[in-house]
């Protein structure tokens, strides 16, 4: 156990990043996740245009962007060694999807496989 005292009053905001505006109904990001430099984020969407984000870590500039096509949910990133993964929740399409691009992030294969339930999980990979 560590004990620690953080003062807030010594914080200060490095920088903001918003989601852009679109037609997706709930508007909102999920909790992200940082790897090398960069902070990775991806939209929260309910039935909608799912996009996954690698931002600058120290100015919030973005990276790359990757469009990860109509969803009915895209859940946090997660990263590897050299990926970042995002789990999409389907709907009578079971599978996975993985993407791969360096860093652009950009989609490149889907391999199937049969789940047991009518919502099975897709994740789709990119390049950290």
């Amino acid at each position: 156990e560590v004990a620690i005292r953080l003062n807030p009053a010594k914080f200060t905001k490095a920088w903001e990043w918003r989601r852009p505006a679109g037609t997706e109904p709930i508007g909102g990001i999920n909790p992200v996740v940082s790897r090398a430099g960069k902070v990775y984020v991806t939209t929260d969407v309910y039935f909608g245009e799912a996009r996954l984000y690698a931002l600058n870590e120290a100015n919030g500039s973005e990276v790359w962007q990757q469009a990860m096509g109509s969803v009915p949910a895209f859940n946090p990133p997660a990263v590897g060694d050299t990926k970042v993964f995002a789990a999409v929740t389907g709907v009578n399409d079971d599978g996975l999807n993985f993407a791969s691009g360096g860093e652009a992030g950009s989609f490149v294969a889907r391999a199937l496989q049969r789940l047991e339930c009518d919502h099975a999980p897709l994740a789709r990979f990119c390049e950290a």
